[in-house]
């Protein structure tokens, strides 16, 4: 009777505690969503005036790149 097991590499990634820049950085990140989303609920609220619309897809475009933006910070 055989067994088999399988071991599993772990990899320990030392950081430090978080610096003032991180943290500004992140409340940057963060401010910028809340503000898209505004921008963006603000346009869907007043789709029937003119430039609501517009609004909505500035919102929606301004989301996506904070969302890209995170990504790319996470990937650096």
């Amino acid at each position: 009777m055989a067994s088999e097991t399988r071991g599993a590499t772990a990899v320990r990634v030392d950081e430090g505690p978080i610096t003032l820049f991180q943290l500004a950085y992140a409340i940057v990140l963060v401010g910028a969503g809340l503000l898209s989303v505004a921008a963006f609920t603000y346009g869907l609220e007043h789709s029937s005036a003119s430039g609501g619309l517009l609004w909505a897809l500035i919102g929606l475009v301004c989301y996506l790149a904070v969302w890209a933006w995170g990504i790319l910070l996470a990937q650096g």
